[in-house]
């Protein structure tokens, strides 16, 4: 049986490069970091796995970036239910995250998420 578990860390652990490789063009590392994001490691077997920048905004915990060690792309099906219940431990009801990539999109809507709106930027 494998140990899942997040582990709130210092944001300095963050790496902005693995962020831009993970997210790509959009949002920029500066959008997403402010003084109210915090940073968690998510260690499956005691072995740091997947970053993420959340912040809490009560009643939900808004995940505003991830970064992996892991290369096979199962984020989500990985570690949902950890998410769920690290939200929980700190009084949050829900779980919410933006992504403009597809599969992210079907792998949450797969865990129970469900789409509540569609944002458009035109950058200048």
């Amino acid at each position: 049986m494998i140990s899942i578990e997040v582990v709130e860390s210092d944001l300095k652990e963050f790496s902005l490069k693995k962020l831009e490789d993970f997210i790509g063009d959009y949002p920029t590392p500066s959008e997403i970091i402010n003084a109210n994001v915090r940073f968690a490691w998510i260690q499956i077997d005691g072995v740091k796995r997947y970053g993420i920048l959340y912040e809490i905004l009560k009643p939900k915990l808004l995940i505003t970036g991830a970064m992996s060690n892991d290369s096979n792309g199962l984020f989500l099906a990985k570690v949902v239910p950890y998410l769920e219940d690290f939200a929980r431990r700190l009084d949050c009801d829900r779980v919410e995250f933006h992504t403009e990539r597809l599969g992210m999109i079907r792998a949450g809507q797969m865990n129970g998420y469900k789409i509540e709106s569609v944002r458009l930027i035109k950058r200048l």
